[in-house]
């Protein structure tokens, strides 16, 4: 995983300790930080998503401007990115977080002293 999408996950989960690493239980507007910073670390995966009339030099400023469009047209795109990319966006950050932030259980027989 690219070490923007590292980052990105390390400050969610500064920002919310309780998080269980689940990106289905972040709000909406992280979910949306995440597509974007998931296209724009993989720009292979533009060519998925965005029309190929977008020239491929442009198609930065575009996501950057869609993720900043609050137009229902916008919104209902942002949603179905969302969708679209939710299986995978999950297995990878949940991955990353159980990697980075999972403490292991002691085996349970360690307690009585076995």
């Amino acid at each position: 995983m690219k070490q923007e999408i590292k980052d990105l996950i390390d400050d969610l989960y500064n920002k919310r300790p309780n998080w269980e690493g689940d990106i289905i239980d972040l709000p909406d507007a992280e979910k949306d930080m995440l597509v974007l910073w998931w296209l724009l670390a993989y720009p292979s995966w533009q060519d998925d998503y965005i029309s190929p009339a977008i020239d491929t030099a442009k198609r930065v400023g575009y996501l950057r401007l869609l993720y900043k469009s609050k137009d229902s047209a916008s919104v209902m795109l942002k949603d179905e990115m969302y969708l679209s990319l939710e299986a995978t966006l999950r297995q990878c950050v949940l991955e990353y977080y159980v990697e980075n932030y999972m403490k292991p259980e002691a085996f349970a027989g360690y307690e009585r002293g076995q």
